[in-house]
């Protein structure tokens, strides 16, 4: 990711949240991998995890991530010289 952003950036990560599919769209990927069993069967199990996502947890973790970024930011800033 850094090397798409500029030099003045202060990258802090990245956060994602796989959130639930339709079965029209995991259909969708199923076809997309091609018959690779492996990587469908892969695939078939994170989609599993995913089920019931977004909830309360994966929307608040953005934003206490967020947060927690901008406090040390503002703790730097504070720092005397």
């Amino acid at each position: 990711m850094r090397q798409f952003l500029p030099e003045t950036c202060n990258y802090r990560g990245l956060y994602i949240c796989r959130g639930d599919m339709s079965e029209d769209g995991y259909r969708a990927v199923k076809r997309c991998f091609n018959q690779n069993e492996e990587a469908i069967e892969h695939f078939g199990e994170f989609q599993i995890g995913a089920e019931g996502h977004p909830d309360a947890d994966d929307l608040e973790a953005p934003k206490t991530f967020a947060r927690q970024a901008l406090d040390q930011d503002a703790a730097v800033l504070k720092e005397p010289g």
